[in-house]
């Protein structure tokens, strides 16, 4: 019959470019989702936490999240190292990711030695060596996260994954894979998502990726998917043969599973293989992939395991328009392309088989075949899947796929005739914005895929992560993964399914190592030591109380039946003496400033012994002996001390030694050059801090000169005077002895004031030098302005005021302000006069007047002091004349002549012009009828008459 088209896992890409991030990582931390309520992860492979039950009860009653100390004591998995952007930049297009995928990515340096308890000889796999509990997660940029292990699963060859949780995440997931000194790594952290992929020559890439950048889960609706008839399944079995014996045919009802393993061959094609960086990078994430799967498993009880068995490369070109064509291509037997994978899924009993592909070609995640039969023939020839290697570990599409191949579907909105039951589809929940690997994105909000397949039993925050008889993935997987477990049927020999793990116990503690297997008829045991036969240990379980050195060795067990025998794992385990601390460092001591001092530890343990100090609970760099010296002692390396002693064993922290400073006083800042304060208010000098030895006296000093009563460390002067000002100091005493501080420059200010005013009155003779001044005091230094009459002169601005060959125009009243910071004052007027000898400015005139009438003679004159006038007529004083005007209300005869005026001062006498005054001359007089009558004068009346 015709096949229908496979299942596609993703849609069409809009672009692909490639993301050249070099940056650190600068994220807040999510908290919208809550964390899976479900138990522990079961024991897989190989679990190098602990087979006992007595071990894991008590670990398991330890702490959730780890103490303070176990966080900053586990080792650092990697370290971030520099690298050029250019050769980031080629390794991102190297890995050629779909655009946006990549948000940052940074270079690192792993380091397995970090993975194990111990020393791990260089060049050597962790795999079989004791594993650490806890491990530092460095994410750039000062972040870090504490990671927790919960198993260890082994691969083929020296390749294992160390799997783990972050205790503080919601969600988390942590697996790094060790495979030929190549890592792949993926960290879940709540929503955000780390892939660690190789770069070259040792270094690897730590990327934070953006999962809504991959394709959708499937193109198109994706509802009827893709499955096996089996007509088809009979056509595979005429093909080839192998495989299906024990199952049968027939119809195999719902059951529950009992410890499932799956075997898996993973196949790659060579684009993957270069994309990956080699062969060992795309095998380590095939194991990534593989241990993906278990976990998810293991999270919803379903007890089975994803065992890869083998894996091959594949020199095949990708299609580029549709990843259902490579499916078919991948599982076809007789069309040239990967035929001989079913010999191989032969030879390696593989239950399962995965194709991992170089791009989302088509814009597919993944595709895979759904399983919805229980016929044997169908079973195993529905197990194929291909899936991209951009999207197998990041997106979980690995586990999605086999997903499929189990029997189970997507959500029950996108999963037209269910899975192999009804209830076999996965789960979202949009309130929680979370979906498991299974389900397709929810439909109206952004939903983080999270490792879990759907079990309504295993809650996130109250809410299941299934709905019962509806979306059960987990219920499901019970039924169907014995089925796909037996495609090829275990043969009877004995099959070890979890290897015993070395440990390091100390001295008085019990040695706990397991096996489990299967066989039939059920194995006997037989545990070994050093090669040796350990006599009576003969169950899966071997324990040894009060374990001595003597116990220290190589263990082993012998697994047999009569069908056959196989040996587990050689594992070391180590019995050592803790550390012990016989000499404790001393408890306090008081060193001198300037001197040295030493702390020491006497310390016992089995291995090498390493040693760090610490001051005030931070580590001292390079205080990595037993003793600790200090060359100069100062207030910056004294503290309180204690040494952690390590062996590869444990760890213990000594005794605290307090180490105070002793010796004279030292005062580390000193007071201010200089504090200026206004007279009159408090001065106070509060900046000097003193170390040393308490206790401490103190004694200020002005010069040398101790001022009573100031025995403080802060010097205060109220009402500070001028008197009071100048250099002051602080003396510190202790037992050891004195110190002074710098001097302290106390300058009082106070406002301007004037001591000497200027002369009130300043007389001079024009022509000649003027010198004014004044005497103040102000502090701080005083300026000067001097004034004339209220108005400035320029330039004139020092105490003294000169005025060179005065001029009558610089007279006037003279002031002077002063000015300092604090205030200003003006001085008393300054009288200044210029004297000069009198001057005319106006001559007098001439007058001629009638007898009797009024006349004056008008002058002017300037001098200073003031002149005095005397006016002269005909050459004699006229008596009373002594103004600067002459009048006379009626002119007599006895009035003419010549007068001139005399003005006088104290520097001279001028004489105005000569001037006469003259009485005009008498008329003829008629009569009325023209005849001329005599007259005569008469000086009685002052008039002329006949």
């Amino acid at each position: 019959m015709k096949k229908r088209a496979p299942l596609i896992g993703g849609v069409l890409l809009f672009c692909l470019a490639i993301a050249f991030i070099y940056m650190g990582l600068s994220k807040s931390l999510p908290t919208s989702f809550k964390a899976f309520d479900s138990a522990k992860s079961v024991q897989s492979q190989t679990d190098m936490s602990s087979q006992d039950p007595a071990a894991n009860k008590a670990r398991d009653q330890e702490t959730a999240v780890p103490p303070a100390e176990v966080k900053t004591s586990a080792p650092a998995v990697w370290a971030i190292v520099d690298v050029s952007p250019k050769r980031v930049q080629a390794w991102l297009k190297r890995l050629d990711e779909p655009f946006g995928f990549v948000k940052t990515a940074v270079p690192i340096k792993m380091d397995p030695q970090a993975l194990v308890e111990g020393v791990l000889p260089p060049g050597i796999s962790p795999k079989g060596h004791p594993m650490r509990r806890y491990l530092r997660l460095p994410l750039g940029n000062g972040e870090e996260v504490l990671a927790e292990q919960t198993r260890v699963d082994s691969h083929p060859g020296d390749m294992m994954t160390w799997v783990g949780e972050i205790p503080e995440a919601q969600f988390s997931d942590v697996f790094l894979t060790y495979n030929q000194g190549v890592w792949h790594g993926h960290v879940k952290w709540d929503d955000r998502t780390f892939e660690i992929a190789y770069g070259d020559g040792g270094v690897h890439l730590l990327r934070e990726v953006n999962t809504d950048a991959l394709p959708p889960d499937h193109p198109g609706d994706g509802k009827d998917l893709p499955s096996i008839s089996e007509e088809e399944a009979q056509a595979d079995e005429a093909t080839h043969d192998g495989g299906v014996e024990a199952a049968g045919d027939e119809e195999i009802p719902e059951i529950v599973a009992d410890a499932v393993v799956i075997r898996l061959l993973g196949a790659y094609n060579t684009d993957a293989k270069n994309k990956a960086g080699g062969k060992s990078a795309i095998e380590a994430q095939m194991g990534t992939g593989a241990s993906q799967t278990t976990t998810a498993f293991s999270r919803g009880a379903v007890d089975a395991q994803m065992q890869l068995v083998h894996m091959v490369e594949y020199n095949y070109t990708q299609n580029t328009t549709s990843m259902s064509t490579d499916l078919g291509n991948f599982r076809g037997s007789s069309d040239g392309f990967m035929d001989n994978v079913h010999a191989l899924r032969d030879q390696y009993k593989a239950d399962m088989t995965i194709l991992m592909l170089g791009s989302t070609a088509g814009g597919a995640c993944g595709v895979g075949y759904l399983l919805r039969s229980s016929t044997a023939s169908v079973v195993k020839s529905t197990q194929f899947a291909t899936v991209s290697a951009t999207c197998a570990t990041s997106y979980y599409s690995y586990a999605h796929e086999l997903g499929h191949n189990m029997g189970n579907h997507h959500d029950p909105r996108n999963a037209s005739g269910g899975g192999y039951f009804s209830y076999s589809t996965g789960h979202f929940n949009e309130s929680a914005r979370v979906r498991t690997t299974m389900s397709y994105a929810c439909p109206n909000v952004s939903c983080t895929r999270h490792l879990y397949y759907s079990n309504p039993s295993v809650n996130f925050s109250g809410v299941p992560s299934g709905v019962a008889n509806t979306s059960d993935n987990c219920r499901s997987l019970r039924t169907t993964t014995p089925l796909v477990g037996n495609v090829y049927p275990p043969d009877g020999t004995p099959s070890i399914t979890t290897q015993p793990v070395g440990r390091n116990v100390p001295v008085g503690g019990a040695i706990n190592l397991s096996v489990a297997a299967t066989g039939t008829p059920s194995p006997s045991y037989q545990w070994y030591l050093n090669g040796s036969v350990i006599s009576g240990k003969t169950s899966a379980s071997l324990s040894i109380s009060n374990a001595q050195t003597s116990h220290s060795g190589r263990y082993k067990v012998r697994v047999y039946n009569t069908a056959g025998e196989v040996y587990s794992t050689e594992v070391t385990v180590t019995v050592y003496q803790p550390v012990q601390i016989t000499t404790q460092p001393i408890a306090s001591t008081t060193v001198a400033q300037g001197s040295s001092f030493s702390l020491r530890v006497v310390a016992s343990g089995t291995g090498t012994l390493s040693y760090q100090w610490y001051r005030n609970s931070a580590a001292i760099s390079g205080a990595t002996s037993a003793t600790y010296n200090v060359a100069s002692a100062s207030s910056g390396n004294i503290g309180t001390f204690y040494v952690r002693v390590s062996s590869p064993y444990n760890s213990v922290n000594s005794n605290n030694a307090v180490v105070t400073l002793g010796g004279p006083p030292v005062i580390t800042t000193q007071p201010p050059t200089t504090v200026a304060v206004l007279e009159g208010t408090t001065l106070s000098v509060t900046s000097v801090v003193v170390g040393g030895s308490a206790p401490f006296t103190y004694q200020w000093y002005n010069g040398t000169t101790a001022i009573a009563g100031q025995t403080s460390k802060n010097l205060s002067i109220a009402n500070i005077q001028a008197s009071q000002a100048g250099g002051y100091r602080l003396q510190v005493t202790n037992q050891y002895g004195s110190v002074y501080s710098n001097f302290c420059q106390i300058v009082v200010e106070f406002p301007p004031s004037i001591l000497g005013q200027p002369l009130a009155l300043t007389r001079v003779t024009e022509g000649e030098n003027v010198t004014l001044s004044v005497v103040a005091g102000g502090v701080p230094s005083v300026s000067y302005q001097w004034r004339r009459n209220g108005t400035n002169l320029t330039g004139k601005t020092t105490n003294s005021l000169s005025l060179p060959s005065i001029n009558r125009t610089q007279a006037g009243q003279y002031t002077v302000v002063v000015t300092n910071t604090r205030g200003s004052v003006t001085s008393s007027n300054a009288v200044v006069e210029v004297q000069y000898a009198p001057e005319i400015t106006s001559q007098p005139a001439a007058v001629t007047v009638a007898w009797g009438e009024s006349a004056s003679l008008n002058s002017g004159a300037v001098g200073v002091p003031t002149p005095t006038y005397q006016w002269y007529h005909n050459g004699v004083v006229v008596p009373g004349a002594t103004g600067i005007n002459l009048s006379w209300a009626n002119v007599d005869w006895k009035d003419r002549g010549t007068y001139e005026l005399e003005v006088r001062n104290s520097l001279g006498t001028i004489w105005t012009q000569s001037v006469e005054l003259k009485l005009q001359s008498i008329q003829r007089v008629v009569d009325n009828e023209g005849n001329a009558v005599p007259i005569s004068l008469d000086r009685t009346a002052g008039v002329y008459g006949p």
